[in-house]
């Protein structure tokens, strides 16, 4: 019998995700994720994502669990590469 996970644990390293840490939602299960522990997600690109939320530009993303899932629907996603963010803190 699997355990369910809290929302707030990270899937990863079994922590608790919290506020004052680099972590992201998935939007399939709704688990919170560290964002070094697997999510692909460079520190830059985390920073560009978090500015563009508070100015109200959505962000979707998605685990690699779920992803991976045969369940999970297919979704198409635009990567942000570090080179698209200038040293501003910017997208080109």
């Amino acid at each position: 019998m699997e355990i369910p996970m809290k929302k707030d644990t990270c899937p990863k390293c079994f922590c608790r995700v919290t506020a004052r840490q680099e972590a992201l939602q998935c939007d399939t299960c709704g688990l919170w994720l560290h964002r070094t522990c697997g999510s692909d997600i460079s520190q830059a690109s985390y920073r560009e994502i978090t500015w563009q939320i508070k100015f109200g530009i959505p962000f979707e993303w998605v685990c690699r669990s779920c992803m991976e899932s045969v369940d999970a629907p297919m979704t198409e996603s635009t990567r942000i590469d570090d080179a698209d963010v200038t040293a501003t803190g910017g997208a080109k």
